[in-house]
């Protein structure tokens, strides 16, 4: 499958005392991954390579997203995540 539009991943970075992930995104780690963005702000496909999890936000064309649920994989050959969004106003 072609995946014709790149997104960043953003992915919190730092533990608190006990060692549990922080979800502070003022400094995220950038990871760029191809993906097809199939419904405008709703929805995107990612290859299954793609480093994706939950807890991450997703930034497409400027616009930051939060994942609605966890990365579905696709039943389908084609071995593909599919991701619900939901825009975050700045």
């Amino acid at each position: 499958m072609n995946f014709p539009d790149t997104c960043e991943v953003l992915r919190p970075q730092g533990s608190d005392a006990y060692g549990n992930d922080l979800a502070d995104f003022s400094d995220p780690l950038v990871i760029e991954q191809k993906c097809f963005h199939v419904i405008q702000g709703r929805q995107i496909l990612m290859p299954r390579s793609a480093d994706i999890q939950q807890g991450d936000r997703v930034r497409i064309d400027g616009e930051t997203y939060a994942a609605d649920a966890d990365p579905i994989r696709s039943p389908s050959a084609l071995k593909l995540y599919m991701l619900k969004l939901t825009r975050l106003e700045d």
